[in-house]
């Protein structure tokens, strides 16, 4: 599969901006805002809650995952809208160069279109769900990335694990046991998702706008240097950006 017969495949979360995801918006840079965070911190929630706040600004382009999983009741009410296949499609297409990312994680297989590769050199901002452990390689593959970490407390995960009511509790516990670090290189935002959902979303949302702003009027200036990016509360955070790939 070629990376402009890749472009065909459903993975954008926005109907009105999947019609000209491969515009080019001009000479500003791309960028890839990577969300991460363990699971149950709320990530799909909050990416899908932000695809529709943000449907018309054409800026952004909300990438969905290619996931070795049966699509599940909760995959249209509040979970993931991820894109189910065959563990046997998927690797096929892992082997033809399709997914510019792939990775396995809790028994399942996930993959990033190549497409997005495009997408982003056009100078869009592409929003996905990425595991913490493939910043550095989504970097080098996508182009210029940031990672917003997405954190909770450890009983708010529990809680909110307990309710997907995927795993039994002793999977629960192994999920809250592991311990990422994210990779020196990648510029971080951490975002704290311990508010009721309507704040989270609004202030998610906010922050997105607030990162790309900053990233985008530093491309047309020309700046290196120290970059103004704003925390969940609106705070001004200056994040330095000299001698980081991106």
């Amino acid at each position: 599969m070629s990376e402009r017969e890749s472009l065909d495949w459903p993975v954008f979360a926005s109907a009105s901006i999947a019609d000209d995801h491969a515009r080019d918006l001009g000479p500003r840079r791309g960028l890839l805002l990577a969300i991460v965070g363990a699971s149950g911190v709320g990530k799909d929630t909050l990416i899908e809650h932000a695809a529709r706040g943000l449907r018309r600004d054409a800026r952004f382009l909300f990438a969905r995952r290619v996931v070795t999983r049966p699509r599940t009741p909760d995959s249209d009410s509040g979970g993931e809208q991820y894109l189910p296949m065959d563990p046997d499609v998927f690797e096929a297409l892992r082997k033809t160069g399709a997914f510019a990312l792939s990775w396995d994680a809790h028994g399942l297989r996930y993959g990033i279109p190549l497409a997005l590769r495009s997408v982003i050199a056009g100078g869009r901002v592409v929003v996905a769900n990425l595991s913490r452990t493939k910043l550095i390689e989504a970097s080098r593959a996508l182009g210029p990335t940031i990672a917003i970490d997405v954190t909770a407390p450890k009983a708010v995960l529990r809680e909110r694990l307990l309710a997907r009511g995927r795993e039994d509790a002793d999977a629960i516990e192994q999920r809250l046991a592991r311990q990422v670090s994210l990779p020196a290189g990648i510029r971080r935002i951490e975002f704290s998702n311990d508010v009721p959902l309507n704040m989270a979303a609004a202030k998610f949302a906010k922050l997105l706008l607030r990162v790309v702003e900053a990233e985008y009027e530093a491309s047309d200036q020309h700046q290196l240097g120290a970059r103004r990016l704003f925390d969940a509360e609106g705070e001004i955070d200056h994040v330095e950006a000299a001698g980081v790939e991106g």
